[in-house]
């Protein structure tokens, strides 16, 4: 909130919507386990790997999948473009950095979980505490979070149970 002044000059560094943000995403050689807190406008694989692609073996997502094709330039697959709400095992030949520009994901944005896994991202950037980002009301119906390497079970008497304890 900006407060009226008559003749104020005020300087904006972040405009929702209409801002972009920039950041890097190590990759290690192997299976990746990665989510976008901003895309691009386009987010088509296409795009957002174009520097990466032929070091790329595969993206998997939540029922989905697409790898390179030498022979076409393009991609082979049912996956297409990148969702915000949605995580990704992208797997490399080698390691590298994925340089990501774009808009950040809605702060408000609502997941819509269904029964069984879910393979969904975490739309911040930085990382937060299991306890804090998770609201309250909903950690008793998650059964467990699983990420790259470590994974935590929500228990009545204790909470948050495991080797995860910070989403990124």
């Amino acid at each position: 909130d900006i407060v009226w002044s008559q003749n104020g000059l005020y300087t904006l560094d972040y405009i929702n919507g209409f801002s972009e943000l920039s950041y890097d995403i190590d990759l290690h050689y192997g299976a990746n386990l990665i989510s976008f807190y901003a895309l691009p406008e386009d987010p088509s694989l296409e795009n957002v790997f174009s520097e990466i692609q032929n070091d790329i073996v595969s993206v998997i997502g939540e029922g989905v999948a697409a790898s390179p094709s030498s022979d076409t330039g393009g991609w082979i697959g049912n996956l297409s473009s990148l969702d915000p709400t949605d995580g990704y095992w992208v797997k490399v030949a080698f390691p590298n950095i994925l340089e990501i520009s774009g808009q950040l994901t809605d702060p408000e944005t609502v997941y819509d979980l269904h029964f069984g896994a879910n393979l969904i991202s975490y739309p911040f950037q930085g990382s937060g505490n299991l306890s804090t980002t998770i609201p309250e009301e909903v950690q008793s119906s998650i059964i467990s979070i699983i990420g790259e390497g470590e994974a935590s079970t929500y228990t009545d008497n204790y909470g948050w149970v495991g080797s995860l304890s910070n989403l990124q």
